[in-house]
């Protein structure tokens, strides 16, 4: 009889690879450690016109990071009339309609009111408030220059 099994066939070595680097994983939606996949606008597509038809929303709900919520009630109402402001005082002061000057004028705000590192509907309420007091201010002082002339 003879034995087949007896022989012993020794499994080839295989040298050991070293550890690797974690890839970057690139995605549209980010939750982590990975990077946007969306290539960065160009100077045609920060124009907020443009910007805003190309991503089917308004350039603030991305601001305050509330695309999710944003046709809520209350918060809707509120955030329309920061939008309308803020884009009616940026034709006022001849400032070009671009994303950038969009957040920069709401950061500008921001700073003022010091709403900065407070949670997102109570950034947005007081805005809503002092831009509603701001607006009455105004109404009140051309009222009080038309009177003097």
């Amino acid at each position: 009889m003879s034995e087949p099994f007896k022989t012993r066939i020794e499994a080839p070595v295989e040298p050991q690879e070293a550890p690797q680097a974690p890839k970057k994983v690139i995605s549209d939606e980010l939750t982590g450690n990975e990077d946007k996949l969306i290539d960065e606008p160009t100077e045609e597509e920060k124009k907020l016109e443009i910007w805003e038809g190309l991503n089917n929303h308004r350039y603030g709900e991305d601001y305050f990071d509330i695309k999710p919520i944003v046709h809520e009630f209350p918060l809707k109402a509120e955030f329309g009339y920061i939008d309308k402001f803020v884009k009616a005082e940026m034709e006022a002061q001849d400032m070009e309609m671009t994303t950038e000057n969009y957040e920069s004028f709401i950061r500008e705000l921001e700073e003022e009111l010091g709403t900065t590192q407070t949670e997102t509907y109570k950034r947005i309420n007081r805005i809503f408030n002092y831009i509603k007091t701001l607006r009455k201010y105004r109404e009140i002082k051309e009222k009080k220059d038309a009177y003097k002339m």
